[in-house]
């Protein structure tokens, strides 16, 4: 079957500022305590808004994330971000 945004079996949904949130936060939840790559995030939560999506991620639904930047062999910097949960509790919330 096809899937959602999120990579979850469904599916396409239409997507709104709320929507876009929903989806980053259940890619998070799916892939806890894994790096996930901004060029990911982007493709999921909006090339120009990614960032907000994190950001309200972490303010809205209380997601402690955490993220750091890697400089590759050829000096570029690369992002990545990860949903830290404190229980398995705040990976169905």
């Amino acid at each position: 079957g096809r899937r959602d945004r999120a990579g979850v079996e469904g599916v396409w949904i239409v997507t709104t500022k709320h929507n876009f949130r929903d989806i980053v936060a259940a890619h998070f939840r799916a892939h806890a305590n894994e790096w996930v790559s901004a060029y990911t995030l982007m493709d999921l939560g909006g090339k120009m808004a990614w960032r907000s999506r994190v950001s309200n991620c972490r303010t809205q639904l209380s997601m402690p994330i955490e993220n750091r930047i890697r400089r590759l062999e050829n000096g570029e910097a690369y992002s990545e971000y990860r949903f830290v949960p404190a229980s398995l509790l705040d990976l169905a919330s």
